[in-house]
């Protein structure tokens, strides 16, 4: 019997972070511990948490939703995750502008 349920919250323990490596996390260990400390609780979170995607210049993770890249600030592509992952060759940045000065000039554009 002690071994059904070991197997059991072994099983449960596995099912957030194969939900979150499906969304595009990468710290699947920290959600393997998730899911041993808090197995119903990480699989809810894991199910709600929104999908992410490398940065086809920097290869950061950015959220599905987000219009820049937080790391580098170039503006990303309004594509699905898919296709943003095909670019697997990060591309050198082609100014040296930092991501407050682009977003500055991007601030600027919009306003003229």
């Amino acid at each position: 019997m002690g071994i059904v349920v070991l197997f059991a919250a072994i099983g449960l323990s596995l099912i957030p972070m194969f939900v979150a490596r499906e969304k595009g996390r990468k710290n699947l260990a920290q959600w393997w511990l998730f899911g041993v400390v808090a197995p119903v609780i990480s699989i809810v979170i894991a199910l709600i948490i929104e999908p992410e995607y490398s940065c086809p210049n920097c290869g950061r993770n950015v959220r599905r939703s987000a219009a820049y890249c937080s790391a580098c600030g170039i503006e990303l592509p309004k594509q699905s995750p898919a296709v943003a992952q095909e670019a697997t060759t990060p591309t050198a940045p082609t100014t040296t502008l930092t991501p407050m000065q682009r977003e500055v000039l991007r601030r600027r554009q919009n306003r003229s």
